[in-house]
């Protein structure tokens, strides 16, 4: 089989990326076998395409909401010190945040807020 050049590059840097993450992630064991992708965590073993382990990998990239200490959620963008202290008075106040609406609660969150920390927050471990 015959790979050009640029194949070659961008399957080293995939390979680079995917080392990496399984070191950033904690996955027990991570392999590529005919263009797909197994990892093996803790709670077992999952075989994705590329494009899934790209969205796996951004949804492992999300800060859960609810265990984020404030330097973390300083992290997200459009929160800073006041915002993130509010965050974590509403969690330790009334429990955790487990959706949108409950993210709208808090003072200083409003819709333009929301949509712009939503693509970087999650509400509990989905993995």
């Amino acid at each position: 089989m015959n790979i050009s050049k640029d194949e070659k590059t961008i399957f080293t840097v995939l390979a680079l990326v995917i080392s990496l993450s399984a070191v950033t992630l904690h996955v027990k064991d991570l392999f590529v076998c005919d263009e797909r992708i197994v990892i093996t965590k803790s709670g077992g073993e999952k075989e994705l395409s590329l494009k899934e382990y790209a969205y796996y990998l951004a949804e492992e990239r999300k800060v859960d909401i609810n265990f984020a200490d404030l330097y973390r959620l300083t992290r997200i963008p459009g929160i800073g010190p006041v915002l993130a202290s509010r965050i974590i008075e509403q969690r330790e106040s009334f429990g955790a945040i487990n959706c949108e609406e409950d993210l709208l609660k808090v003072k200083g969150v409003g819709g333009k807020k929301l949509q712009k920390i939503l693509p970087f927050v999650k509400f509990g471990d989905d993995i």
